[in-house]
């Protein structure tokens, strides 16, 4: 009788033996290991991973399809690395593929763009259980790290975290009852979520004259997301998104100085994107949203809908608000 997840894990485990002198995993043997996996059909495929993570070597073939070091030879190319991905977001369940995301940020440093890669390719492949199980086995990993880069004369951090960006690109994909369920998976880690959907980027650069710091923004993800909250039919929990969302929108509007100055890019247009974020929340269910602003604890001091109604003035857009 043929045990296809036993002969793969055991054919996988083979490729990564590294024993003996100078015998590294080549790229061959990693275009090997991939094209095992991606053979598989969807039940052998999430059960050969979930194998593979028992026995650890989950993580050894996310270090050599990372493998970038001058010395190893594993690696694959971005386009490579995409495309089995996404087979995987197409045929793993939502733990198996939080494992997979887990095993790439052990073995790229945090592993920001594999990890938001898979979370992308979640996003798009994946079946709607499937993504909101993702968002729930992802959570805890959610947090609002950022990340940092170095050169001569420069520094720069991206103001996002990996496993938030990648939970907001997946919760910005569902509609409905799942967009619901997404929301709801997620909970109190909603506000790092969407801290990392505005995409901030900001650079310091020094010269003899001193250091200039600049901040760009961009709210798109952080629009679809909104988005996927107009479409859902809970009037409660669409008040408590429109209230986070509008805490983040007030920290990008605070944001105007840091230490030696600061520029900033794109901070109207990510205002402008935001408050149509917020006003989709409200246009979908006006009278729902309007009353459970008004009798919750968390937002009937009229706060929340202040800030967002000021801004509307700001740009002015007075017209939208009824």
């Amino acid at each position: 009788m043929t045990d296809p997840v036993g002969d793969a894990v055991s054919h996988i485990h083979d490729k990564l033996d590294t024993s003996g002198w100078f015998n590294t995993v080549t790229n061959g043997e990693t275009k090997d290991i991939v094209g095992t996996l991606t053979a598989l059909p969807a039940d052998q495929a999430d059960q050969t991973i979930d194998r593979l993570q028992q026995s650890g070597d989950l993580d050894r073939v996310a270090d050599e399809v990372m493998d970038g070091d001058w010395f190893g030879n594993g690696g694959l190319s971005g386009d490579e690395r995409r495309a089995f991905l996404s087979d995987m977001a197409g045929k793993l369940d939502g733990d198996s593929l939080a494992a997979l995301s887990d095993a790439f940020a052990r073995a790229d440093n945090g592993g920001f763009d594999s990890v938001t890669e898979l979370g992308d390719a979640v996003a798009t492949h994946a079946a709607p259980q499937t993504k909101v199980d993702y968002i729930a086995a992802m959570k805890n990993g959610v947090d609002d790290a950022s990340q940092s880069s170095y050169g001569l004369g420069y520094s720069g951090t991206q103001l996002q975290d990996a496993e938030a960006t990648a939970v907001g690109d997946v919760l910005a994909s569902l509609r409905g009852s799942y967009a619901e369920a997404g929301f709801n998976a997620i909970g109190d880690k909603l506000s790092d979520v969407l801290t990392s959907a505005l995409d901030g980027q900001m650079t310091t650069i020094a010269s003899q004259a001193g250091a200039t710091n600049s901040i760009t923004w961009n709210a798109d993800s952080y629009e679809a997301i909104m988005g996927a909250a107009a479409s859902m039919g809970n009037a409660d929990l669409k008040a408590q998104i429109f209230d986070a969302g509008v805490h983040t929108m007030r920290e990008v509007r605070d944001t105007n100085n840091v230490f030696g100055g600061l520029t900033v890019l794109g901070k109207d247009d990510a205002m402008r994107q935001m408050a149509n974020g917020l006003t989709a929340i409200i246009d979908s269910d006006t009278t729902g949203v309007m009353d459970e602003l008004t009798f919750n604890q968390s937002t009937m001091d009229g706060s929340s809908f202040a800030a967002y109604a000021k801004e509307m003035l700001n740009q002015n857009r007075e017209g939208e608000l009824g």
